[in-house]
């Protein structure tokens, strides 16, 4: 039961450190770090094409690709282990 909160303040967390408002260069050395929350790479790739008129880095959308990819598999994964039991424990 409390993880629910644990997530929520994660969550609120990850928020504010995906660069919505400001492209990830200006973190500096940090800009890596801020690159693994898998949203920040698109982000900085739409930045890329529509404002600076450049190629996005191929290799963090692919990293964003891949981790989309994994949470589907392994979501669906989980659904159908946890299918028989979900409407009464959830």
């Amino acid at each position: 039961r409390d993880v629910k909160f644990l997530v929520e303040v994660f969550l609120t967390y990850a928020i504010f450190f995906t660069p919505v408002l400001y492209e990830a260069s200006l973190v500096g050395q940090w800009r890596d770090l801020i690159l693994l929350n898998p949203v920040a790479p698109l982000l900085e790739a739409m930045s890329a094409t529509a404002i600076h008129n450049q190629a996005p880095d191929l290799a963090w959308t692919a990293y964003s690709a891949a981790v989309a990819l994994l949470l589907l598999v392994g979501g669906y994964a989980l659904f159908k282990k946890l299918e028989a039991g979900f409407a009464e424990h959830f």
